[in-house]
């Protein structure tokens, strides 16, 4: 299914920088003749390291002349014009404003702001009849750019899939997205091991890891460093009835509310997790099953929805933050709307204290000698 917007990430050596390239001189060369599009760079120093000298070595003349400043473009000779840009500081966006672009490249999205992608991207805008808009992204882990693309595409559905953009106010018109990982393997010109030791020479561990191995779920800063998709995460099934389930949950209205259903995972019960050496645990586990991931709702609507999502009955405890027992001016509280509807026995006060928990989830997502980690994470909490 065709897509209007692509994000390619992952691990550093994947070919990123070559494929948008390529798909610039596709989209020049056999999908919009007389169009015009642009390929960014973040700054102009890396634009001209990464870019304008390879493809002038890699474009024949027959096929496009150069146009040096201020012009910084190709011209080919399907009459396509495809510029090439950058945005040294965070306000030259708007230098672009009267641009009109048949499609867009944004080499290391991740280097941009938000505030800078999606003003650019906006700027792809052509109104030729049977034309669709094509951005394609392009970035390893890290960045200013970084939570905006994990929570926009990485997180958003399953690799490979094809969604609606969910980011995109009214009057806009979702368009169809979709998430490639980047892997050091896709890219058959590098030695693999060679290039794995140039990024042994990262100091930061956590950094060193995300672009070696293109996992999104690591990033500088990172409170629970010992997460990995392979170990913590498991593909969806039938969770069976005699389990121990309980509930999280932490209350937010602006802020999102989030609600986790949680099981007792038995001793020895083989779990689907890509990593073959800790499907079995000789320790009881934690599930994470399903979730609630929402914002702007009442608590109400959200016992109902919580309710309704348990099958009509509470199937363990609701263990809450304690701060929705305070009391609001009419005197009731949010604890009390939870409990008028799941029964006030189901709604208890959860422990809140932050260095005890941070270091819980630590333990328990630690795995070593070969043993299985404690806590697992089920595919479908994206969230």
């Amino acid at each position: 299914r065709p897509v209007e917007e692509l994000f390619f990430g992952g691990a550093a050596g994947g070919g990123k920088s070559q494929i948008m390239r390529a798909a610039a001189a596709y989209v020049a060369l056999e999908l919009y003749p007389g169009g015009r599009s642009a390929l960014f760079r973040r700054r102009r120093t890396e634009l001209f390291a990464t870019h304008l000298d390879k493809i002038r070595q890699e474009i024949p003349e027959s096929l496009a002349v150069w146009k040096g400043e201020p012009e910084y473009e190709f011209r080919w000779v399907t009459g396509h014009v495809t510029q090439f840009c950058f945005c040294d500081h965070e306000d030259d966006i708007f230098g672009y404003g009267s641009y009109e672009w048949d499609a867009a490249f944004f080499d290391e999205a991740t280097q941009f702001s938000p505030r800078q992608y999606t003003y650019l991207r906006s700027r792809v805008r052509s109104v030729r009849p049977g034309w669709r808009r094509v951005i394609v992204a392009a970035a390893n882990p890290g960045g200013p750019g970084h939570m905006y693309f994990w929570q926009n595409f990485v997180a958003a559905a399953p690799e490979g899939t094809v969604f609606l953009a969910t980011d995109v106010e009214p009057p806009g018109r979702p368009w169809p997205r979709a998430f490639l990982r980047a892997m050091l393997k896709d890219n058959p010109s590098l030695s693999h091991e060679d290039y794995l030791g140039v990024l042994q020479g990262i100091s930061d561990p956590e950094l060193r890891r995300a672009m070696a191995e293109g996992d999104w779920n690591l990033f500088v800063g990172q409170a629970f460093t010992e997460f990995r998709e392979a170990q913590h995460v498991c593909e969806e099934f039938e969770v069976p009835d005699d389990w121990v389930k309980w509930y999280g949950l932490d209350y937010g209205y602006a802020d999102p509310t989030c609600c986790l259903w949680l099981a007792r995972v038995p001793a020895g019960y083989d779990l689907p997790i890509t990593d073959e050496r800790f499907r079995v645990s000789d320790r009881p586990r934690v599930l994470a099953y399903k979730e609630m991931y929402v914002r702007e709702q009442i608590a109400q609507v959200q016992a109902i929805n919580i309710l309704q999502m348990s099958g009509g009955r509470m199937l363990g405890p609701m263990w809450c933050d304690p701060s929705i027992w305070n009391r609001q001016r009419d005197g009731s509280s949010v604890a009390d709307e939870y409990a008028a509807i799941l029964g006030s026995k189901w709604v208890l006060r959860g422990n809140n204290d932050r260095l005890a928990g941070v270091g819980r989830i630590h333990r328990a997502l630690l795995s070593h000698e070969g043993r299985a980690p404690e806590l697992v994470i089920m595919k479908s909490c994206r969230n």
